[in-house]
């Protein structure tokens, strides 16, 4: 019963690890995306 909790909980605890891990992933790769559109479009801007 234990263990089957035991087990239970540790399957919990990767899941919201795995979950944070890829919010945090998806969230600084959309940055990071975004930074470069910018840095981007200023070079464009600038060449002008």
């Amino acid at each position: 019963m234990l263990r089957a909790l035991w087990l239970q909980f540790l399957a919990t605890v990767c899941h919201i690890w795995l979950w944070l891990l890829h919010t945090v992933h998806d969230h600084y790769c959309r940055e990071q995306w975004r930074s470069g559109r910018a840095a981007l479009s200023f070079e464009l801007w600038r060449r002008r």
